[in-house]
């Protein structure tokens, strides 16, 4: 297996083309990933994150498969996140996206069970995470499936993502808040906590939201670059 890294200025769906185009030629999966622009065909609904009534069953669920290794990953893209063309030029930051095969949910080459991990890292300081060092600076993280149409996989529409981390009503605009309110990394780590502090009473979520991530670092110090723009 290995991971793709890409990286551009243009939409999501740009820039990961030409790296998925380099998984495809390895023999590992495809995934089209969708960021601010339509994202194509709806997943079945059967395999989604986002239905309110099992939300948290289905994601904790999903954390357990993880750690114990029954959903396993394939890739793992990093590319450029402009929030809408709101971070411009060295302002962008590093949104990593890990691609998990989950034979729980259905055929391992037909669904993905995509989870984007948004940073405060910047993308301009992207070499430097190039040689294996774990991301230091966790924002947001969202998950949704991906499934196989013809020989891409389209992710679901974004109104069916689940966002684990953060909770609080109170950091709904994450974006916006300055960043030592913001960041967090698995475990803690130095002066960055475990949980953002406004979401500390949410301290327990972020367990199965750190092994997921966990797990994804682990894979990419071990695999190997399989492309870059730059």
């Amino acid at each position: 297996m290995s991971t793709a890294e890409a990286a551009g200025s243009n939409a999501c769906e740009a820039v990961c083309a030409a790296a998925l185009s380099f998984i495809a030629n390895s023999g590992a999966p495809e995934i089209h990933a969708e960021d601010e622009g339509p994202s194509g065909e709806v997943a079945n609904r059967d395999f989604a994150f986002g239905r309110k009534e099992n939300f948290w069953n289905e994601w904790e669920a999903f954390c357990t498969r993880v750690e114990t290794g029954s959903a396993t990953l394939s890739c793992v893209i990093d590319f450029a996140y402009s929030d809408g063309g709101r971070l411009h030029g060295s302002l962008k930051e590093l949104e990593r996206c890990y691609c998990f095969h989950d034979p729980e949910k259905g055929f391992p080459d037909e669904l993905l069970a995509v989870v984007h991990a948004h940073t405060t890292e910047k993308w301009v300081d992207r070499k430097e995470l190039a040689a294996g060092r774990t991301l230091q600076r966790i924002t947001s993280v969202n998950a949704r499936h991906a499934n196989k149409t013809n020989v891409t996989f389209i992710q679901e529409k974004k109104q069916y993502q689940v966002v684990p981390a953060p909770n609080n009503k109170t950091m709904a605009k994450w974006r916006d808040m300055p960043e030592e309110e913001r960041i967090w990394i698995p475990g803690g780590a130095g002066l960055v906590p475990s949980v953002p502090p406004k979401d500390s009473m949410y301290k327990e979520r972020y367990v199965g939201v750190g092994k997921v991530i966990q797990a994804g670092e682990k894979f990419c110090k071990k695999a190997d670059l399989s492309y870059s723009l730059r």
